[in-house]
């Protein structure tokens, strides 16, 4: 249940987040990729609440009037991307452990689920930063079998 509770209430914190990000954003590519994350993250608050209302607890709804009406952004593009990039990178094991600590089957394919769209979501923002020159390609591993190459 606690599970349950924290995920809606990183998702609605998310959501203001985005819902504010998009309506400054000025790149329509950004502002698609945002928008798609808006979308991802409505369906979690909805998925997770109705597994609350189902067993008779009260729903928890993200309060969007914390968002002004302005239009001036506060950060580049560049900073927007990186601040949905990283909160990705939390959303991952913050459902990943509410993944381990489940018992529910079907609680945990939706888990399961929302972990692979996030992660997808997640590579889709990564490509658009790097197609952009706003981050070089993730380091990868030595090729180790190179090393072991006798030169002649």
């Amino acid at each position: 249940m606690s599970e349950l509770f924290f995920s809606i209430e990183r998702n609605s914190i998310g959501l203001v987040l985005l819902i504010g990000l998009i309506q400054v954003s000025r790149d329509r590519e950004v502002k698609e990729y945002l928008l798609k994350g808006k979308r991802l993250t409505e369906r979690q608050i909805e998925t997770f609440n109705k597994f609350l209302k189902e067993d008779n607890s009260f729903g928890i709804y993200p309060v969007s009037l914390e968002v002004t009406a302005s239009r001036v952004p506060p950060f580049s593009e560049k900073l927007m991307l990186f601040i949905i990039s990283a909160s990705n990178q939390v959303a991952i094991p913050a459902l990943a452990t509410a993944l381990s600590v489940s018992i529910r089957k079907d609680l945990g394919v939706k888990y399961t689920l929302f972990i692979g769209e996030i992660m997808k979501y997640g590579n889709e923002g990564l490509k658009l930063m790097i197609a952009r020159g706003w981050m070089e390609n993730p380091p990868e591993s030595e090729d180790r079998k190179s090393f072991y190459k006798l030169d002649r």
